[in-house]
């Protein structure tokens, strides 16, 4: 069979059912002899046989010196990771790859774009090298294109001089009935000056086994026409520093992000400037051992006229309006150590469930919506009492039966928020302890309230006192009669107490001065008789009430 050279677009392969781009076109993966125009031509040809096919690339370094046009229905594939290199000539300033760049418009109304672009195309088993030190200027990245329904699978990327990955698509319901989803999977991105990966489109694209780090901005910027995204067991680490970049910073709503890790910002590492989004079972922490690094860990929704992040499009330099965060679920583990975790921003009727490990700073910041649902449970402060530092909870509910506990058959307590009421039905009894369930205080069950009494009745002698902390009765059986008594001082402003005397002799108290007893040395219980006090905590005296 006659190889054709470089030129020969119109080669038609006979058997084989794909296109080798170093035998039947002449690539020379050399590293040094420039295989744009092979590569491009094996493409060509691709198309003009069937209107699709596979174009092979042999173990080697493919230079180009000018950008690989990408096409519809052709499928570029490898020797497997660094095995196959595709590396961007110096002075190119362009992308590596790419195809209809004319039509990307991130900022675009959503459904607006055009309809068109490549479509059904692959990426697979090779690496991209932008050569980023060898540009000089324009736009270059490893990969850039406008179109819906490809694959990119076992590709390494980086050194892209503007980013890694760009991506659009935008064309609402047309296209063709594959016209949205992208399948990315074992995808790795590092080193490049921007971006690592910006994806405006397609929507309801998945994204699985992705690593985007030593970005020059954000890791994983999800574009505000970019919703219903998946991703799943992704990882953005170190984005640019002092640019406040993210690892991942998501503007496109109704997005699913399972087990990812986002570490290593300097600025906040997960940013939601959308709605509907989840981000459970993952992970998000500071660099240990650097304190620079251990920053913010995620936050919702920004206020107007905050610094905005790198790359966002929902809240640019100047722009004046808030972002809302609502009706997103979070679940996961926050480590930032000397930051915070958690920040809520400007964000509402969400659900938010949270393990925070802080050495310092605050588990929590900002103030979270009352429509919000949210469980942030602190490790590693010491807690002082405050919402920073201490955690919390808020059930969001406004119902008549809000929170329900039951016995598998019936409720035993219901907290009704419509009606704002502590119902306990089914003859549920409430028991106050003064311990950990060792004296109970009070009891409340089946119209009847009874306290605590004494465990005994105290054999008190004159000038002695008489215990009221912890109990609602308190018994005594002097042996004969006794003067000189104390009532021990309340602690609650409104406290009740009843004395009740066992015995057949009088208890007449000390001066108020001293026994705490309004009416001092004039009041007495005399024998077999019980009398109630009332603490008046504005004077601090026990006051007769019956």
């Amino acid at each position: 069979m006659t190889t054709p050279g470089p030129t020969n677009t119109n080669y038609i392969p006979l058997i084989e059912p794909f296109i080798d781009v170093c035998r039947d076109f002449s690539a020379i993966p050399d590293g040094l002899t420039d295989c744009s125009t092979a590569i491009n031509n094996a493409i060509t040809a691709a198309i003009a046989r069937f209107g699709a096919g596979t174009i092979l690339f042999p173990p080697g370094t493919y230079l180009c010196k000018s950008t690989i046009t990408l096409a519809s229905q052709v499928h570029l594939k490898g020797s497997g990771i660094e095995a196959t290199i595709i590396k961007l000539a110096n002075g190119v300033n362009a992308d590596l790859m790419g195809a209809n760049t004319n039509l990307i418009n991130l900022s675009a109304t959503s459904g607006a774009g055009s309809t068109g672009g490549i479509y059904n195309w692959s990426v697979q088993d090779m690496t991209l090298d932008g050569n980023k030190a060898g540009q000089s200027g324009g736009t270059s990245y490893c990969l850039r294109q406008y179109g819906f329904g490809f694959i990119i699978h076992n590709v390494r990327m980086r050194n892209g001089y503007s980013g890694g990955v760009l991506s659009d698509w935008n064309g609402g319901s047309g296209g063709t009935v594959d016209g949205m989803e992208a399948q990315v999977t074992n995808l790795k991105i590092h080193d490049c000056n921007g971006i690592g990966l910006q994806w405006g489109g397609p929507h309801d694209s998945q994204f699985s086994n992705v690593l985007v780090f030593g970005s020059g901005s954000t890791n994983f910027h999800i574009a505000p026409n970019a919703t219903a995204m998946i991703f799943s067991n992704c990882h953005g680490f170190s984005p640019g520093a002092g640019v406040s970049a993210c690892s991942f910073l998501i503007e496109g709503g109704y997005g699913q992000y399972s087990n990812c890790v986002s570490e290593g910002s300097d600025a906040v590492n997960t940013v939601i400037l959308t709605g509907d989004v989840e981000w459970v079972g993952s992970h998000v922490f500071g660099i240990v051992g650097n304190a620079g690094l251990q920053k913010g860990g995620l936050q919702l929704g920004q206020q107007a006229g905050q610094t905005p992040f790198a790359g966002s499009l929902n809240q640019s330099v100047g722009v004046s309006t808030a972002v809302v965060a609502s009706g997103c679920f979070i679940v996961g583990n926050f480590n930032m150590n000397n930051l915070w975790s958690v920040n809520f921003a400007n964000e509402t009727n969400n659900f938010v469930q949270v393990v925070a490990y802080n050495t310092a700073g605050s588990c929590m910041i900002g103030t979270p919506s009352v429509q919000t649902h949210f469980e942030v449970l602190q490790n590693g402060l010491i807690p002082d009492g405050t919402f920073a530092k201490g955690g919390g909870i808020c059930r969001a509910v406004k119902s008549n039966q809000a929170w329900r506990l039951t016995d598998r058959t019936d409720d035993v307590v219901n907290v009704n928020t419509n009606t704002k009421r502590l119902e306990l039905p089914n003859a549920t009894l409430l028991r106050l302890y003064s311990d950990n369930y060792g004296n109970r205080t009070v009891e409340i069950g089946g119209g009847t309230v009874a306290l605590l009494q004494s465990a005994s009745a105290a054999v008190t002698a004159n000038n002695g006192t008489i215990t009221t902390a912890g109990v609602g009765v308190a018994r005594v059986n002097p042996g004969a009669d006794i003067t000189g008594v104390i009532l021990q001082a309340g602690t609650l402003a409104g406290q009740q107490c009843w004395v009740v005397n066992e015995s057949s002799h009088s208890v007449t108290f000390a001066a108020s001065g001293t026994s705490h007893v309004a009416d001092g040395t004039s009041d007495a219980i005399a024998a077999l008789t019980g009398r109630l006090f009332v603490w008046n905590g504005s004077v601090s005296l026990w006051y007769k009430a019956a």
